[in-house]
């Protein structure tokens, strides 16, 4: 463990390199957090969700190449 420790101490571009990722992997990790803690319900302020306008109420197989699709739509 000294050697390694004197090694990093001896070689400059060595230590730049290793404090160099080590920032990196600490960076990656706080935006895997960031990520898992808000995940898909950052939105913009001020702004409201909307529903979806189309929806599909149900789906008939007529023959092996077509389908029949009922789809719902809202008022706009």
């Amino acid at each position: 463990m000294s050697a390694l420790s004197n090694l990093l101490i001896e070689n400059k571009a060595l230590m730049f390199g290793a404090a160099a990722l080590a920032f990196i992997v600490a960076a990656i990790l706080i935006l895997l957090v960031f990520r898992l803690a808000f995940g898909r319900r950052l939105r913009m302020p001020g702004g409201r969700a909307r529903q979806m306008r189309l929806g599909i109420v149900d789906a008939f197989d007529l023959d092996r190449q077509r389908q029949l699709v009922i789809v719902r739509r809202d008022n706009v």
